[in-house]
């Protein structure tokens, strides 16, 4: 009589032998398969690799052109054709007031539209005396703007013939979370009304007369926002990156809807610039404000979303690609002080 073990053995010496031609062939099948799908694979790998190439060189050709060319290539609108006069809100400082000297120089007259009015009488006449145009000045607290105020703006507004409008008018404020920045209900209803509101109003206020405009050239309006929170979302700011992302939203719809009626909008994005909006200990890192502007004016037409400098767009690639790795939304703590344009 065999035991118990023996005849456990001679079952699975039993199942092997039967099992084992099966193994094999299945294997010998297999690997026929593969050899008769690998040339396929190798093919469809080819492919993918060839178009991720292609579109990456792409992107990057088009990088190049936008950041580096467009202003020695001069492939940027001709403002001086589309009209006379560049309207600018936020224009008494910062960003606003360099795109009043920049318009300025290339010909065309200044409307500077801000809430201090011994800021912007002193700014117009610097202007006047600098580039010899014209120049005309509305003082008004966008952040209490309101659709009441839009009749009132075209009132003031309607005997310019307008080739581009400026929102530039905003506020940042200090880093922190939501319920700790803006320190109020009052100041956070008035971060979204300034950011937000105001450029809604004065789109709706310009955008019908470039639509009545005199001339088949183009219409521009340029919409202010900020690679924080514009580009994507960055916690510390939770509000203000909101509103970017609104701006960024309304002004890229914007142009799809109207660019066949005449009127090319673009979303700029800047990062870090030497405005009063940047802390002082990162001064030194940001882009001076010039040439943000003057990139941002000679993609004017070319293109409709723009970080505006080179250093700005690689910074934005930068923190995409340490998002998608590391999953990191949190945007430095500048701590720097609320400045109202």
């Amino acid at each position: 009589m065999m035991s118990p073990a023996r005849t456990s053995v001679d079952s699975f010496g039993t199942a092997v032998h039967a099992y084992l031609p099966h193994i094999v062939r299945n294997v010998v099948y297999s690997d026929f398969a593969v050899r008769r799908v690998h040339p396929f694979l190798s093919t469809i790998g080819a492919v993918a690799l060839t178009y991720y190439s292609a579109r990456a060189l792409y992107r990057m050709g088009k990088s190049v052109t936008k950041y580096l060319l467009t202003a020695p290539l001069n492939l940027g609108a001709d403002l001086r054709k589309s009209g006379e006069w560049a309207v600018i809100t936020g224009g008494s400082d910062g960003i606003g007031k360099e795109y009043a000297f920049q318009l300025a120089h290339k010909g065309l007259n200044i409307v500077l539209i801000a809430r201090s009015l011994e800021k912007l009488e002193g700014l117009a006449r610097e202007i006047t005396a600098k580039y010899n145009v014209q120049t005309k000045i509305i003082a008004i607290d966008l952040s209490k703007m309101g659709h009441q105020n839009v009749p009132q703006m075209q009132d003031e507004l309607k005997d310019l013939d307008i080739a581009v409008l400026v929102n530039c008018a905003g506020v940042l404020g200090s880093g922190g979370r939501f319920l700790e920045t803006p320190p109020t209900d009052e100041d956070a209803a008035q971060m979204v009304n300034l950011n937000n509101r105001s450029l809604v109003m004065m789109t709706r206020a310009i955008m019908p007369m470039m639509l009545n405009r005199k001339t088949k050239e183009s219409k521009y309006i340029i919409n202010v926002g900020g690679l924080l929170g514009g580009h994507m979302p960055a916690a510390g700011y939770a509000l203000y990156g909101a509103t970017r992302a609104f701006t960024d939203s309304f002004s890229r719809a914007l142009h799809v809807e109207y660019s066949e009626s005449g009127i090319s909008v673009q979303s700029l994005l800047p990062g870090a610039t030497q405005t009063n909006m940047v802390a002082e200990q990162i001064q030194k890192y940001a882009v001076p404000t010039a040439d943000v502007v003057s990139s941002s004016l000679a993609q004017l037409g070319w293109s409709s979303r723009t970080f505006g400098h080179w250093r700005h767009a690689f910074s934005a690639t930068r923190r995409s690609l340490l998002n998608d790795v590391l999953n990191l939304t949190r945007a430095p703590r500048r701590g720097e002080k609320a400045v109202k344009a």
